[in-house]
Formats: structure tokens, sequence, C-alpha cells
């Protein structure tokens, strides 16, 4: 009886030592570590994504019909977790532009009756998808049906994608022209109306944008010629804030977001009670 409750004992803190393992990756990885080889070009990469990630984090979370700042929080918070629970060195995390457009279309959408939602309401329902998503994936990893992404073919996936590229640049055209339409869930007529409507077309945010445009296809060009290594987004990034700052270019058209509230917001949940307004109207969508 003693040696079976000591095979037991071992068989129980084996099998608790190895969930822990499986669940925190980081206890494996990490103290394997070669800080002298991989230290300095992953601070390298670290301080590069990190400056991505501020005029990325904002133009998402702009797509996604909500305020800046919220971009900035989907982009730096899951950086801190991901670590301790992710097993690839090579998968970045963070918000998308497919799931800032899927967002919008709760986000940027109008009821039945033609309400417009406040901007309270867009916060709530970012922050009902975002619960929902996660208690579905974690429902997920529990069942370990991730295989299921092995049945869908590549070009499916390649078609999605591709589609949604498109809508993506639609949305952002409004950008670019310097003139916004009301958006359809057809991209055909959002398209036609910007054709349609094409009087209002403002060459200041166009002339800006294709230069921004050009200037990071140079440095792409130079970088292959040359064999060199400029990062040239984060170089048009910066160059574009010290131009638009010293020559006030918001005089003539340009947007431009002034000031991000400092701090962090409250954590909370979705509003529920004013949820509750408007559920049917997000169910018909």
């Amino acid at each position: 009886l003693k040696i079976n409750s000591n095979k037991n004992i071992k068989k129980t803190s084996f099998s608790l030592v190895w969930t822990i393992y499986r669940l925190f990756p980081i206890l494996s990885w990490f103290p394997q570590y070669n800080w002298k080889k991989y230290l300095k070009d992953d601070i390298v990469a670290g301080v590069t994504v990190g400056v991505m990630l501020i005029a990325q984090g904002m133009a998402y979370a702009k797509l996604a019909g909500l305020s800046p700042e919220y971009g900035l929080y989907s982009s730096g918070l899951p950086l801190f977790i991901y670590p301790l629970f992710g097993t690839s060195r090579h998968l970045g995390i963070g918000p998308v532009a497919l799931i800032s457009l899927l967002v919008s279309q709760v986000t940027l959408s109008t009821n039945s009756a033609g309400h417009e939602y406040s901007h309270q309401e867009k916060i709530s329902f970012a922050l009902l998808i975002a619960f929902c998503v996660g208690i579905v994936q974690l429902l997920m990893a529990f069942l370990q049906i991730g295989f299921i992404i092995n049945f869908i073919s590549h070009p499916v996936i390649a078609g999605f994608t591709t589609a949604a590229a498109f809508v993506i640049i639609l949305s952002q055209l409004q950008h670019i022209l310097g003139y916004s339409v009301q958006k359809s869930h057809y991209p055909f007529l959002t398209l036609f109306s910007y054709v349609t409507n094409l009087h209002k077309f403002k060459w200041e945010p166009f002339s800006f944008g294709v230069i921004n445009i050009s200037f990071m296809q140079l440095i792409k060009h130079v970088n292959k010629k040359f064999k060199l290594e400029i990062p040239g987004p984060i170089v048009c990034v910066f160059m574009s804030i010290l131009i638009t700052q010293i020559f006030k270019l918001n005089r003539f058209g340009i947007s431009i977001q002034n000031e991000i509230p400092k701090g962090f917001p409250r954590i909370r949940g979705p509003i529920f009670n004013e949820f509750s307004k408007v559920t049917p109207t997000i169910l018909t969508i």
C-alpha cells in the first residue's frame, strides 16, 4: 500500500507539472534563451514593431469605428500576455485590418430607425464582441478543435483575404480623396458613391497620401538595390508627423489626431442596460 501511494503521488505531481508547463510554455523556452545571440536582434525587432504599432493601432481603431486610444490598448497589452501562453516566435499579436473591419460592421452601422449609435454604445459593442470571441476561443482550446482549419482549402482563404483587402481599400479611400460617402454592405455600391461624389475631391490630402506611399516604395526600392535595411514605414511615420506639425497641415484639410487621453480606462464589461435597447437591431445586421 505504501509503494502504491508513493507511485500515485509521483504520478499526480508529474501530471501537475506537465499541466503547468503546457499552460505556460514560457517556462520551457525562457531558461534556454540565448541572451548573447538573440537579445540585440530582439530589442531591435521590438522597438521597430512598437513604433509601427503606435500609428497602426490608431489607424485600426479608426477603421473599427472607435477612438484611436483603443487601438493602442489592443496593440500593447496582448504583447505582454502572449509570451506567457503562446508558442510561436513568428506570430504578430495585435489588431489587424480584417478584424477591425468586421467590428466596424456593428459600430459604424445604424439600426432600422436610422439611429446612429453613440460613442459609448460603440465601445460597449466592441467590448461585447471581444468578450464573446474570447469565450469561444477558450472553448475551442478546451475542446482541442483547432484542427478544423485544416479542412478549409487554400483557395477559400485566399479569396476571403483578397476580398477583405478590397473592402479595406474602399474604407480608406475617404482619407486619400478627402471626402466620405455613405457606406454600403455592397462594395461596388460604395465605389459607385465615391465616383458620383468626385466633385468633393480635395487635392491636399490626396497629394500628402500619394507622397507618403511613393516615399515608402522608394525606400523599398533602395533597400533592394543597395541591400540596405532602412525601415521605410517608420521613417515615413516620423517624417509625416514632423512635417504635419511644422507646417500645420490641418489648415489644408488634412485631418490629424491632436491628443490621446492619458492613462488607461477603467476595466469594465459592456454596458448591458444600453446594449439591451438595441440588441434586436444587432441581431438583424
